[in-house]
């Protein structure tokens, strides 16, 4: 049933990315920030650098476009069926890591029903098909998690790697502490991670002025009370930009026509009016913060779209359910690096937008990794290729 489980589940992930095929968009897409990716992977095409129009920008990390542009220049039009592929292929791989995290957790039993439930999981099939770094960064920070559990130094190189994709990625320096020990590995592993994202931070201080991994901080702070969830819904888009005085989706365009200050004045100027709102209503992070929180830990923010989307949901919160029936588990290994991880990147993400697809790359594996355990200690436990977990009736 596993290798059955398996190769379905493979040519599922398969089909949905050859029906996409050139698309940039799929029809069953709800849109992302495909079209910021793509503008800045025909920057560097033409020789513009990674510039917005012609202006410098840093407001996204550099590996995607970089990335895109590669894919750009080798495929031509089919440049979205490349990507594609090698998400769909690195998305594969993402189970399998899956599968060895969880049999760091529990034993190496657990490992099948990891890799069935990653591959099998909707979010990690739906992000496969996204011109966008949700792919990546789950591969990278699952690729983290593994060689962290096993307390490697290199896994700082895997650190550095996910900062590249995704811009919250070095607040895993702080689960990163409870597996690399003395603390002389874990210097070792943050300096290896700072290094790879060293050459970016350089050129953005030569060409924005500023030592920085990403000007977009500020922003998306203010995006976090006016639009809580980051889905630039209708009734939340003209906020931002009657506040701010110009659309970020206006921005990352290479329309020459679009004229905005430089990405250091647009950032504080958005830091101004973060403050301005708080002087004026202190309490408003609190009162938006549960539907935030229901974004990224519900999936609030997926129901109503579809019936899919809402399958989805609903896989989720098993999945979520046991997890939270694991920790009470006294075979559960690394529960306190677990707890730690996911109220890392919780609280990582508060002050900011919150929804589903943000919370994707950096808690389904760790997630998934701890059902897994849960799941095989079930008689349906055989159905995703463990066999010795399950309980057995007395003779």
């Amino acid at each position: 049933m596993f290798k059955v489980l398996l190769w379905l589940a493979i040519a599922i992930r398969l089909a949905v990315v050859l029906v996409a095929w050139t698309q940039v968009v799929p029809s069953w897409s709800g849109g992302g920030d495909s079209g910021a990716y793509i503008a800045l992977a025909e920057s560097l095409l033409s020789g513009a650098g990674y510039t917005y129009a012609g202006q410098p920008t840093a407001f996204r990390p550099p590996g995607y476009p970089l990335l895109l542009a590669g894919a750009m220049w080798v495929f031509g039009e089919f440049w979205p069926v490349a990507i594609r592929l090698l998400q769909f292929a690195l998305g594969i791989h993402t189970a399998f890591i899956v599968g060895e995290v969880a049999a760091r957790f529990w034993d190496s039993e657990v490992r099948r029903p990891a890799i069935i439930l990653a591959l099998w999981h909707p979010g990690l099939i739906y992000i496969t098909t996204l011109i966008g770094t949700e792919s990546f960064g789950a591969w990278a920070i699952a690729f983290f998690l593994g060689l962290a559990l096993r307390g490697r130094i290199v896994s700082g190189a895997l650190l550095g790697i996910a900062t590249l994709f995704r811009q919250a990625a070095p607040v895993l320096c702080l689960p990163l502490l409870l597996t690399l020990k003395p603390w002389k590995k874990w210097v070792l592993a943050a300096g290896l991670a700072a290094l790879i994202v060293l050459p970016w931070a350089v050129r953005n201080w030569y060409s924005l002025g500023s030592f920085t991994h990403s000007t977009y901080t500020n922003i998306t702070l203010l995006a976090g009370i006016l639009d809580p969830t980051g889905r630039t819904q209708p009734s939340k888009a003209p906020l931002m930009k009657h506040t701010l005085g110009w659309s970020i989706a206006d921005y990352e365009t290479n329309n020459p026509q679009m004229q905005f200050p430089g990405e250091l004045d647009m950032t504080r100027s958005a830091m101004e009016k973060y403050r301005e709102i708080l002087v004026a209503d202190p309490y408003l992070p609190v009162r938006v913060l549960p539907e935030k929180l229901g974004a990224f830990w519900l999936s609030l923010d997926m129901l109503g779209y579809s019936p899919l989307r809402a399958l989805a949901v609903l896989y989720w919160y098993s999945l979520f359910g046991l997890v939270l029936a694991g920790f009470f588990i006294p075979s559960l290994r690394h529960r306190y690096f677990a707890l730690v991880w996911l109220v890392t990147i919780t609280l990582a993400h508060v002050p900011f937008c919150m929804n589903t697809r943000l919370r994707i790359p950096f808690a389904d594996v760790v997630v998934i990794a701890l059902a897994a355990g849960v799941a095989a200690r079930f008689r349906w436990g055989r159905w995703l290729g463990s066999e010795t977990l399950v309980p057995k009736r007395p003779s």
